[in-house]
C-alpha cells in the first residue's frame, strides 16, 4: 500500500504539472484590463475593446487589433463596495499581444476617457501564485 500510495502521489503531481501548463498556455494570448466600470463596453465588448486600443496605442499598431473575444472575468457582477471585474482580452496573434504589453509596461500611468486603467498578462491563479 504504502508503494502504491508513493506512485499514486508522484503520479498525482505529474498531472496536476500538466494541468497547470495546458492552463498557461490557453491563456497566454490573454491580457486582463483593470479599472473600467461594469458595462462601459456596452453589447460589443471586442469593438469597444479594438476601438480602445486603437486610440491609446495609436501609431505603435499599424492597425487596428484582431481579438477573438472579450469578456467579462467570471464571477458575479460588482456590488457598490467592489471594484469592477477585469476585462479579460483574447488577441487573435501573440505578436499584437506583445506590442500592447511592452506598451504598456512603457507607460506611467493609463487613462481612458477618465478612468485610470490597468493591463495585466492573465496568469493562471497557481501560476500568480508562484
Amino acid at each position: 500500500l504504502q508503494s502504491k500510495l508513493t506512485s499514486t502521489e508522484k503520479e498525482n503531481t505529474a498531472l496536476k504539472a500538466n494541468v497547470e501548463d495546458l492552463i498557461s498556455r490557453s491563456k497566454r494570448q490573454n491580457v486582463r484590463l483593470v479599472g473600467l466600470p461594469e458595462d462601459i463596453e456596452g453589447k460589443n465588448a471586442r469593438e469597444y475593446v479594438t476601438n480602445l486600443l486603437s486610440e491609446l496605442l495609436g501609431d505603435c499598431l499599424a492597425e487596428p487589433p484582431e481579438l477573438d473575444r472579450v469578456h467579462r472575468s467570471l464571477r458575479p457582477k460588482h456590488h457598490a463596495d467592489e471594484p469592477p471585474r477585469p476585462l479579460i482580452i483574447r488577441f487573435h496573434q501573440y505578436v499584437i499581444k506583445e506590442t500592447v504589453m511592452r506598451w504598456s509596461k512603457s507607460q506611467k500611468d493609463i487613462s481612458y476617457k477618465g478612468h485610470k486603467i490597468k493591463m495585466y498578462e492573465d496568469f493562471s491563479i497557481e501560476l500568480a501564485r508562484k
